[in-house]
């Protein structure tokens, strides 16, 4: 089994106010689809007392050995409001991200030596290419944080 290492555990935005969550939902898919992740959903949870829950992870293979993932959790509590016509949601938003850097993902270092190898070139040989791949996915976490915070700057009334 490969090797996981958190880049990031638990970013967090936070929004209360009116907003649409599909619009949301979709926009962080997009922002996610434009950086090169395919997005898989855990969880669609809709419920009649106004909760809104999904949970689910983007990935993004950067060679054959590393994989970006980012996991991915989007929460509402709401009452549904008409503004200028348009139904739009009121209340309390969360998008909660988290980073995960995947070695190994194919799980061909699997057997006790290939393992023991697998272990020197993370530690000795890939020290560049493991910063650069943190740094890539700090970088897309982030901008995905941003554009979330700009996206219910958006809303705001």
């Amino acid at each position: 089994m490969g090797e996981t290492e958190y880049v990031i555990d638990g970013l967090e935005v936070k929004y209360e106010g009116v907003s649409n969550i599909e619009e949301f939902h979709e926009f962080v898919r997009n922002i996610l689809e434009n950086l090169g992740y395919s997005i898989t959903e855990k969880s669609h949870e809709e419920s009649t007392n106004k909760k809104f829950v999904i949970k689910g992870k983007a990935e993004k293979p950067v060679d054959d050995y590393t994989k970006l993932k980012i996991k991915i959790g989007i929460n509402a509590s709401y009452e549904n409001v008409e503004v200028k016509n348009k139904r739009m949601q009121k209340g309390n938003f969360k998008l909660k991200l988290k980073g995960v850097i995947e070695r190994d993902f194919q799980d061909k270092w699997s057997s006790p030596i290939k393992r023991f190898l697998r272990g020197i070139y993370d530690k000795f040989i890939s020290l560049d290419e493991k910063e650069n791949y943190e740094e890539e996915l700090k970088e897309d976490i982030y901008t995905v944080a941003e554009k979330a915070k700009r996206f219910f700057g958006m809303h705001k009334l």
